[in-house]
């Protein structure tokens, strides 16, 4: 059985708007992070795609996959909207043992050209189950080759087995009006997981067999170091932490 949270969507799929004042008085956004594309699926497949979404030329996308397994999890690969998808960081639910689910965020910086289709994750193996949730963000710094990586100023993971709370540390941030994302994996079905005070839940799915859970929790303008996502019960649980730099 599973379940879907109805994901936050806001007219035009806008999460929020991130607005200062320019030189002149004139109005001008900053960062905007929007959810353009999802699944969740308990199916036993070698392969799992989004909805189709059309992305915005010069944005950048950040595709993240929480993916289990009857035995140790594959890595994914990431292909869709004619892009190229890099894999930011790949983690399994490292405190287990024989950890059965696996954390992975990939992007890709979208140019003209870009097609209306899903993201798709592809195994190695047979999942048993996957959720995909990708995200779009406009007005970040697009510069550098390949594919925008000026755009990431850090990324970090941080795990733990039988915890309440799933958190991870970002190094100092780079200035005060850049992008921190992160991006949850744990084994709960339920998404009664709630972000700290500061922080906005964008989107959350779950499933059964085995009990799986992802979610996406996001801060503008922040120089918090601290990510904290409380949960409803104690799981293990990885969280991997992305700084975006704003243009």
């Amino acid at each position: 059985m599973k379940h879907l949270l109805p994901l936050l969507l806001l007219p035009v799929l806008a999460i929020a708007q991130n607005d200062g004042i320019g030189w002149a008085g004139t109005r001008v956004k900053g960062q905007q992070i929007f959810l353009v594309g999802s699944n969740s699926s308990t199916a036993g497949a070698t392969s799992y795609q989004t909805g189709p979404y059309q992305p915005r030329e010069n944005s950048l996308l950040l595709a993240h996959v929480v993916s289990s397994k009857a035995s140790a999890p594959d890595i994914p690969t990431g292909t869709g909207n004619a892009l190229t998808w890099v894999q930011l960081r790949t983690t399994n639910y490292f405190s287990l043992a024989s950890p059965t689910v696996r954390n992975t965020v990939f992007m890709a910086h979208s140019r003209s050209g870009a097609t209306t289709n899903g993201f798709t994750a592809t195994f190695g193996g047979t999942a048993t189950g996957c959720i995909i949730t990708v995200v779009e963000i406009t007005n970040c710094d697009t510069t550098g080759s390949p594919d925008a990586t000026n755009a990431l100023v850090q990324i970090v993971h941080g795990g733990g087995n039988v915890n309440t709370n799933a958190t991870c540390t970002f190094a100092a941030a780079s200035g005060t009006r850049n992008l921190a994302i992160g991006f949850v994996g744990g084994s709960l079905n339920s998404q009664n997981n709630t972000a700290e005070s500061g922080w906005t839940k964008l989107a959350g799915a779950n499933y059964n067999t085995p009990a799986t859970e992802a979610s996406v929790i996001y801060q503008y303008n922040t120089t918090d170091t601290s990510f904290l996502s409380t949960n409803a019960a104690a799981m293990s649980w990885t969280v991997i932490g992305v700084e975006i730099k704003q243009r």
